[in-house]
């Protein structure tokens, strides 16, 4: 029997900031609104776990004849550049509909970065999730760029190496089910949504 995926109205604070980072993944992901800021989430738990263990996310690239690595998306940096934003942006209030799943992410997250706000986490995962994909563009123009987590960031460490886009990761075939299952959730609760995620600003 199919898990099913429980889903519930939510809205967060988001800042102008936050709304073009939603925009650059969508673009680059082709994700909706919605699955792109759940992927994000769920993409920066996964970061933020592997950092407890003592690992970095780094981007791991190859050229014609050999194997190298760019520098670590350190969550401290993207946590500083998250810290310095300039407080008058602008702010707008987006409805979205939230998983369970989306909820223990965003809960990991807080408790990570020391903060109360589910907006606060939300913004934050999406300015992480927005830095690892820049650096997958910028290792070698991208050709066989990858997301590599290991303790030193070196090629010839064992590491883990995830072969797909940063938001078809571990999580891949289980992030495509959740999916599928939100979509199918979304379509009984609001007729004709089926196909896709509503998300709204204002």
């Amino acid at each position: 029997m199919a898990k099913k995926t429980t889903l519930y109205k939510t809205t967060f604070d988001l800042s102008e900031f936050d709304l073009r980072n939603i925009e650059f993944l969508e673009e680059k992901t082709g994700y909706n609104k919605t699955t792109t800021v759940h992927t994000a989430l769920h993409f920066c738990q996964y970061s933020l776990e592997q950092r407890e263990r003592g690992n970095v996310t780094g981007i791991l690239y190859e050229t014609f004849d050999y194997r190298a690595t760019s520098g670590p998306v350190r969550h401290e940096s993207v946590a500083t550049r998250f810290n310095n934003r300039s407080d008058k942006a602008e702010r707008t209030n987006v409805s979205m509909y939230r998983s369970t799943a989306a909820l223990e992410a965003i809960e990991y997250i807080k408790k990570s970065i020391k903060t109360e706000s589910d907006s606060v986490a939300v913004a934050y995962a999406l300015e992480y999730s927005a830095a690892a994909v820049r650096a997958l563009q910028a290792a070698n123009n991208g050709k066989k760029a990858r997301l590599f987590f290991s303790h030193d960031n070196s090629p010839r460490s064992r590491g883990m190496i995830f072969n797909k886009h940063p938001f078809d990761i571990s999580l891949a075939e289980s992030f495509r089910k959740a999916g599928r299952r939100m979509k199918n959730s979304i379509g009984n609760m609001v007729p004709g949504k089926k196909n896709s995620l509503p998300m709204q600003t204002g």
